[in-house]
């Protein structure tokens, strides 16, 4: 009898046998959540599971600001059961477009950090038609109109400017049916375009900017935003006159 090379036979032997994983499976890595005007926070679930053959350890769960507050729903998850990262995004003093991520670290050999995206776009209290209002020698001395819708609830406000401006100032109120026809309103594909953050508010202000004769110069026009809740936010205007 031929003697059995017992290393060799548990070399061989070891081929037939399947390598042990650990795999999270993630149904999206990307959620984009819509958002009202007012709404304190928004929330997101990233929900995946566990395809491999070995348990799978949730290490750490870090997000991208201070805004964001994310969990596992569990740390160990066994093969074949699913869980879940929830998600919680602060939007009370945001507006515009909003993006955050969140980064998960498991003790997976092969892929041992997921990165989550979030994105959001809430809706502005006042919507701006433009930040820069200026004349030049060949605009002449002509009053330009800014129209400016406000959310429910909003109202508008001079601010008091940190020096005098080369123009006189009007701001008042319009509802949908003495909404001027002449105004300025926010351009599609701006930042302020109503369309991207839901329909445009049927209420707002308009805002009557007339050079003054001779003066030249430039400033900022402060627009204070009161909301009914007593919160409040300053939008900036500059102003030039060449």
């Amino acid at each position: 009898m031929k003697p059995i090379n017992f290393a060799l036979a548990a070399l061989l032997g070891a081929g037939t046998v399947l390598p042990l994983r650990a795999e999270l499976e993630w149904e999206t890595t990307t959620v984009t959540a819509p958002a009202e005007f007012g709404q304190a926070s928004l929330q997101a679930a990233y929900p995946f599971k566990n395809t491999g053959s070995e348990p799978v350890r949730i290490v750490e769960v870090k997000t991208s600001c201070g805004c964001t507050y994310a969990a596992a729903s569990q740390q160990l998850i066994p093969p074949g059961e699913s869980a879940e990262i929830v998600a919680f995004f602060e939007t009370e003093e945001r507006e515009g477009p909003q993006t955050s991520s969140i980064t998960v670290l498991t003790d997976e050999k092969a892929h041992p950090a997921t990165v989550l995206r979030f994105h959001s776009d809430i809706p502005p209290a006042a919507l701006l038609p433009t930040r820069v209002v200026k004349w030049s020698t060949a605009d002449g001395r002509e009053a330009k109109v800014l129209e400016i819708p406000t959310q429910p609830g909003v109202e508008l406000v001079l601010g008091k400017p940190k020096r005098p401006l080369p123009v006189t100032v009007q701001l008042e109120t319009y509802d949908s049916k003495t909404r001027p026809a002449s105004a300025s309103a926010a351009q599609p594909g701006s930042d302020s375009d109503p369309a991207s953050a839901g329909q445009a508010p049927a209420n707002g202000y308009t805002l009557t900017l007339t050079p003054l004769e001779g003066e030249r110069g430039s400033g900022i026009l402060p627009i204070e935003a009161h909301w009914a809740d007593g919160r409040s936010r300053v939008y900036n205007i500059y102003v030039r006159c060449q």
